[in-house]
């Protein structure tokens, strides 16, 4: 009978220290997913802080532009640093027309030679492609077209992209209007 009591007394101990062990794993188990998480949070955290101090930087620097093919070549060359951009250009239209606000194309280009990325190193399918109008007041002043590999380009980073767009209208025009010629810069 003792032996009984004692295997019992230690099956009980050995329950005991297992459901301890169990609740010690589930508590580090749950330190490493709140660490995890954390960690994810301050690196989102980071990233829109290095996103706006680039806007920042680019929206200073548009004024001090008045040559309107320069502009375009800085802005997108800026614009690269903050959203993975790989071809843009800017169409620069003249006329006092009504622009339409929401006049926004985006959307996943298929798979076809159709439209083609191109550099040094060889050339790719955009997964993206997003057209935006260029609008100061009440005037259509440009259109900004992008190219990305990404597939959700505009989903990513669209806020990032729309917060430029009033900056690089209102200089573009200023550009246009000083140089009193329309071109398409690329």
């Amino acid at each position: 009978a003792q032996r009984l009591w004692r295997g019992l007394f230690f099956g009980r101990l050995l329950f005991a220290l297992m459901a301890v062990a169990l609740r010690a794993l589930r508590d580090a188990e749950t330190r490493r997913e709140a660490v995890a998480a954390a960690h994810g949070a301050a690196e989102k955290l980071a990233n829109e802080a290095r996103v706006k101090s680039r806007q920042a930087e680019l929206i200073s620097q548009l004024p001090q532009t008045r040559d309107a093919a320069d502009l375009a070549r800085k802005f997108l060359a800026q614009l690269a640093g903050i959203v993975p951009l790989h071809q843009a250009t800017i169409y620069a239209i003249q006329g006092e027309g009504d622009a339409d606000r929401h006049l926004t194309l985006d959307f996943d280009l298929p798979a076809n030679d159709m439209w083609r990325i191109r550099s040094g190193l060889g050339s790719a399918v955009p997964r993206y492609l997003l057209l935006l109008p260029l609008v100061n007041g009440d005037h259509l002043v440009g259109v900004l077209q992008m190219a990305s590999l990404e597939a959700d380009f505009a989903g990513a980073h669209g806020k990032a992209v729309d917060n430029l767009m009033p900056f690089l209208s209102m200089n573009l025009e200023v550009a246009m209007a000083s140089r009193g010629t329309f071109t398409l810069f690329v």
